[in-house]
C-alpha cells in the first residue's frame, strides 16, 4: 500500500497557493520544512568569520562541540518529540556531517553504541524556537548542555585559548596554541611535537595512527568495526558480517605485514604515514592474491577503509571541516536570494525532487546532478536520517548516497545527462540554462574536428540537451503568472546543485515556475498542468508518486497528458 506521506494530494478547486500546502515527501519534505532549512541556511551562513584562520578556529572549536554533543546523546535516551536542541555551531556541523549520509550511518554505529537510535537533526523544533524568540534560545536545552559539558551555550568567535590535544604516542595532554592548531589542521605537515616523548604531529600522523589504533582495537574487539567496511557506498546497505569477513582476511594480526603496523607503528612515530602503511597493506594484498582470497573480499574494499581515514584526524570518517567549506556555496545561493518568501518555488522544489528520486530508481547506475532547487528538498530529507534511510531504502530499493567531493568535470557530465533523461521520461525541460554549455568542453570540440563521426554524435547530444532546458519554450509562455511572479524571476531562483570536492561548483539555473506545464512537474490548477507532480512515475515504481499528475500537462503538452497521469497513478505503490 502507498504511503500517504509520498503521494503529492490531488488538487482542489482553490487558488494555486494553497496547492503547495499539500505537497508533501516522507512528511518531512513539504514547503514549511524547506522553509525552515532555508531559515537554517541563513543563520549558518551569518557564522562564517571574514578572516579565514578564525572561521577555521571556529569550525574546529565547533567539531570539539560535536563530539561533546554526540557523547551527551549517547548518555540520553531521548525521543525525537524529546530531544533538546544543540548550541548553533555544533548544529553547523551536524548538519555537514548529515548530508554524508552513508558515512553518517556508518560513523554512528561504528563509533558509538551500534544499538542506540540516534535523535534526528531537529530542524522543526530549531525554527519554531527561531520564530518564538527571535534567536537561538531554549532555556532547557542550554542549562542541559552548559551543566554537563561545562562549555558555554554560545561559542565565541574570538576565543583565542590554546587547543587541548592527547598525544597519541605517550598519551600526554599537550596544550596547542591556537595558530599552532590552525595550521597543524590545514597542512600535511607540522612542526609541532609532543613536549614529553618529542613525536611530530601532522595530519598525516595523526591520522595514519588512528588507522593503526583501530585495527589493534579490532584485532582486540571484533565488534570494533575498522572504519570503511560497515556501508556499502554503492547502495548503502549495513553488514557486520561483511565487514567481519573482509577485516578478517586484510587486517588480521596473524600476518607479519599487519604486524609491522601494529607492533612497530603505532609505537614509533617516525613510521607512522601512509607511505608505510600503504606498502604493508600491498604486500598484504599480494599474499592474498598469491593464496587466491583476495576474491573474497569487497572490490574498492581498500581504497575505501583508505578514504575512511586518511588525512581526517577527527573520530569520524570524513573531514568534517572539509564538508562545512563545501557546502558553502550550496548555502550562499540559497541565503543570497527571495527563496525563503517564495512558496511557491519551495513548494515546486519538493515536487521536483520528487521526480528526481524517480528518475535514479528508474536508472540506479547513472549520475544524476541536482539543480538548486532540487537539492534543497534532498538535503532536507537527508538531514532527517533515519527517515531518509528508510524511506529511499523502501521505495528506491537503495539508500542514495550524496556525494558532495565531485570534482567539475564529472558533474558537468552528470548534469547535462540528468537534463537528457529528465526531458526524455516527463517530458519538460529541467534547466533553465544550456547543459551543453558545460558539457561541450574544448576537447570535445577539437575531437569533432578532427574525428568528424564524433562530431556528429556530439550534434545529435547537443540537439537533445537543447530540448531539456526552459529557452526552448516559446515566448508567449512568458508573461505574469499568479502573484504576478515572472517565470524568468522564479527561474533565476534555482539551479545546478554545488556539489564539488576542490573545485568550486558551476552555476546552472533552472526553471522553478510552479504553474507552467514545464516546470516542476506540471503541478496546479492551471490549464494544461493537471495533479500535483505530473507525470513523476511509472507502472512499477513501488511507493512512488502514486495518484500524482494524472494528466499531466493536456493537449498542449505532445506525449505527455494522459499516459503520464495512468502511468503515475495506477502502478505506484503496488
Amino acid at each position: 500500500m502507498v504511503e500517504k506521506q509520498f503521494l503529492a494530494q490531488e488538487p482542489q478547486e482553490e487558488e494555486p497557493p494553497a496547492l503547495a500546502q499539500l505537497v508533501n515527501i516522507d512528511g518531512v519534505v513539504n514547503p514549511a520544512m524547506l522553509h525552515a532549512h532555508l531559515a537554517l541556511l541563513t543563520r549558518l551562513k551569518a557564522l562564517e568569520q571574514p578572516d579565514e584562520k578564525i572561521d577555521m578556529r571556529y569550525l574546529l572549536r565547533a567539531q570539539e562541540r560535536y563530539v561533546l554533543w554526540l557523547n551527551l546523546m549517547r548518555s540520553q535516551n531521548f525521543s525525537d518529540d524529546t530531544v533538546l536542541v544543540p548550541p548553533i555551531d555544533v548544529c553547523y556541523i551536524w548538519h555537514s556531517h548529515l548530508l554524508s549520509p552513508l558515512r553518517y550511518y556508518e560513523d554512528m554505529r561504528r563509533i558509538y553504541d551500534p544499538q542506540q537510535q540516534f535523535p534526528d537533526f531537529p530542524l522543526k523544533r530549531l525554527h519554531e524556537i527561531w520564530e518564538k524568540n527571535g534567536n537561538h534560545t531554549d532555556p532547557v536545552s542550554e542549562i542541559f548542555w552548559v551543566e554537563r559539558t561545562k562549555q558555554p551555550w554560545i561559542l565565541d568567535p574570538s576565543d583565542s585559548s590554546d587547543f587541548k590535544i592527547n598525544c597519541p604516542w605517550c598519551k600526554e595532554e599537550v596544550q596547542i596554541s591556537w595558530e599552532n592548531y590552525v595550521n597543524l589542521m590545514k597542512s600535511i605537515k607540522s612542526d609541532e611535537k609532543c613536549p614529553k616523548c618529542f613525536a611530530s604531529y601532522s595530519v598525516e600522523t595523526l591520522s595514519a595512527k588512528r588507522f593503526i589504533d583501530d585495527i589493534c582495537a579490532w584485532n582486540k574487539n571484533k565488534t570494533r568495526f575498522i572504519g570503511g567496511t560497515l556501508v556499502d557506498l554503492k547502495d548503502g546497505s549495513y553488514s557486520e558480517t561483511l565487514a567481519t569477513n573482509d577485516s578478517v582476511l586484510l587486517f588480521t594480526t596473524d600476518s607479519s605485514h599487519i604486524r609491522n603496523l601494529t607492533d612497530s607503528e603505532s609505537k614509533n612515530w617516525n613510521l607512522c604515514n601512509w607511505k608505510h602503511i600503504t606498502k604493508q597493506l600491498d604486500l598484504q594484498i599480494r599474499d592474498l592474491k598469491r593464496e587466491r582470497k583476495l576474491k573474497e573480499t569487497r572490490k574498492k574494499i581498500v581504497r575505501r577503509i583508505i578514504f575512511a581515514y586518511a588525512g581526517i584526524p577527527s573520530p569520524f570518517s570524513i573531514d568534517l571541516i572539509s564538508a562545512v567549506y563545501r557546502q558553502r556555496e550550496f548555502t550562499g545561493k540559497m541565503v543570497n536570494n527571495e527563496w525563503i518568501n517564495c512558496m511557491e518555488v519551495q513548494a515546486n522544489s519538493t515536487i521536483r525532487y520528487h521526480k528526481f528520486l524517480l528518475l535514479m530508481k528508474d536508472q540506479p547506475n547513472t549520475l544524476f546532478v541536482p539543480t538548486l532547487d532540487i537539492d534543497l528538498g534532498w538535503h532536507t530529507h537527508q538531514i532527517h536520517a533515519s527517515l531518509y534511510r528508510a524511506f529511499t531504502q523502501k521505495h528506491i530499493g537503495r539508500i542514495i548516497n550524496h556525494d558532495d567531493t565531485l570534482v567539475k568535470g564529472v558533474l558537468s557530465n552528470g548534469f547535462a545527462t540528468t537534463a537528457q533523461a529528465w526531458y526524455k521520461k516527463y517530458h519538460e525541460p529541467y534547466t533553465h540554462a544550456d547543459p551543453s554549455k558545460y558539457w561541450l568542453t574544448t576537447r570535445k570540440k577539437v575531437m569533432s574536428i578532427i574525428i568528424p563521426p564524433y562530431g556528429l554524435t556530439i550534434l545529435y547530444r547537443l540537439k537533445k540537451y537543447k530540448k531539456a532546458t526552459t529557452r526552448n519554450i516559446s515566448k508567449e509562455k512568458s508573461v505574469k503568472y499568479e502573484k504576478g511572479i515572472e517565470k524568468d524571476t522564479l527561474s533565476k531562483y534555482s539551479g545546478v546543485c554545488g556539489i564539488s570536492g576542490n573545485i568550486y561548483p558551476i552555476s546552472l539555473y533552472t526553471c522553478g515556475n510552479v504553474w507552467n506545464y514545464s516546470c516542476g512537474g506540471g503541478c496546479a490548477a492551471a490549464s494544461g498542468c493537471g495533479g500535483c507532480g505530473g507525470g513523476c512515475g511509472s507502472a512499477g515504481v513501488s511507493g512512488c508518486g502514486g495518484g500524482c499528475g494524472g494528466g499531466c500537462g493536456s493537449a498542449g503538452v505532445s506525449g505527455c497528458g494522459g499516459g503520464c497521469g495512468g502511468g503515475c497513478g495506477g502502478g505506484c505503490g503496488g
